[in-house]
């Protein structure tokens, strides 16, 4: 005889297996990654607003310091105007130097690519012949007669009697 003192009854059907506390788990799970989420999420749009707002602010005051000189520099009369912009002119160039350089540096490049995209080429202007100020003399352009209207050449002979069928049918 087989006695197996720690085997279950024989039965026709098996027992149910024991409940398992994986429902309770991952509910404590769930519940600390979105507390966890939550204070991440706080956290990065506090330091977001902090950095965002700091910059805006320094571009603002520099712009106001600047539009302050530009504003005093046009208020000014004849004499101190000259002053007072190029005080404005420093200012600028103070204040915005590295922007300056930046976009010097880029309208370099959009240069060259705007000419290959155009497919022009930058060349120096060399006049060909006699220029206008090589002649010695003023050229001035003035239309002569120019209340009166002047005629049109006369149409081709084809083009007549086209536009005459067309303004027959039109009736």
């Amino acid at each position: 005889m087989d006695d197996k003192y720690d085997a279950p009854p024989v039965a026709d059907f098996p027992t149910d297996v024991g409940g398992h506390h994986d429902f309770l788990f991952w509910t404590a799970v769930t519940v600390c990654l979105i507390v966890l989420a939550s204070i991440l999420t706080i956290v990065f749009k506090n330091a977001q607003r902090d950095a965002s707002g700091g910059v805006g602010g320094a571009i603002d005051r520099r712009i106001d310091a600047v539009k302050k000189l530009l504003s005093a520099a046009a208020k000014a009369g004849p004499d101190d105007q000259v002053e007072k912009a190029e005080k404005a002119r420093a200012a600028i160039t103070e204040n915005f130097q590295h922007t300056l350089k930046l976009s010097a540096e880029l309208n370099k490049v959009v240069g060259k690519l705007n000419t290959a995209i155009e497919g022009t080429r930058e060349e120096v202007f060399k006049p060909k012949g006699a220029a206008p100020a090589a002649m010695g003399g003023t050229v001035i352009n003035i239309a002569v007669n120019a209340s009166e209207v002047q005629p049109m050449a006369a149409v081709a002979p084809a083009c007549r009697s086209r536009a005459r069928k067309s303004a027959d049918e039109r009736g």
